[in-house]
Parts: structure tokens; sequence; C-alpha cells
């Protein structure tokens, strides 16, 4: 490959590329380490295209405004658990996804929780008593 008389083989941009990914690996641990920690955590997970196969970007966010992205092939409590560890601490802020239902103190994200309680008042009797 050449660019602006630039010549570099895949070969020379893969080992580019693990270079990089060692020379962030310990910040990459300490953020999880953060993430860990922290108080509290808002955590969500959104689909996204990986040479057209479909994969998921988790974030996850402190209550100091720490945050980090990964991308995962699954969507499921396996990612939870490499992130968070099996004994973390502190409360997470999440959709009602399955994958979260291990997690002991979970608050349901207030814009899920609204969007729930406008589809009940529409389609069963006691949430028609709420308006």
């Amino acid at each position: 490959m050449q660019y602006n008389n630039f010549e570099i083989s895949p070969k020379g941009i893969n080992d580019i590329l693990l270079r990089v990914g060692s020379a962030c690996k310990k910040d990459y641990e300490d953020k999880i380490q953060i993430i860990r920690s922290a108080k509290w955590r808002y955590i969500d997970e959104t689909g996204i295209k990986v040479n057209g196969e479909n994969w998921w970007l988790w974030i996850f966010r402190t209550d100091t405004n720490e945050t980090l992205v990964v991308i995962r092939k699954s969507r499921g409590s396996k990612v939870l658990e490499e992130i968070l560890g099996l004994e973390h601490k502190g409360a997470n802020i999440a959709d009602g996804w399955r994958a979260y239902s291990w997690i002991d103190k979970l608050q349901r994200c207030w814009a899920h929780l609204l969007r729930e309680v406008d589809h009940s008042i529409d389609t069963s009797g006691n949430g028609k008593k709420i308006v």
C-alpha cells in the first residue's frame, strides 16, 4: 500500500496496531479498575457492525464521568462479568435487558421506565387507571 510516497505493507500495519495495543494495555486495565471501584455506573449497549457482522458496543460511565467503551461479539452477561468482575460493589443504572439480572444493585434507566409506563397506559387495565 502506498499513500503520499509512504509505503507500508499489511504486516507493517498489523505490527503497528499490535504495538499500539500493547502500549495502551496498562491504561485499559487501569480504566477497568476505575469502573469496578466506582460508586455507581451507567451501563448501556448498542448494536454495531464489524466487518458486516453484528457486534455490540458497550459503554460504562461512572459517577466521576470516567468512561470505558468496549466492542464485543456478545450482548450477554459475560461482558458485564469481564468488565465489572463478579465481586463488584456500587450501584448500576441500565435498561431492562436480561444480561443485567444477576447484578444486585440495579436501577432501571428512567427513559426505559417511562417508555414502559406509556406502553402500559395503552395496553393494560391497570395502566389505563394511571391516566
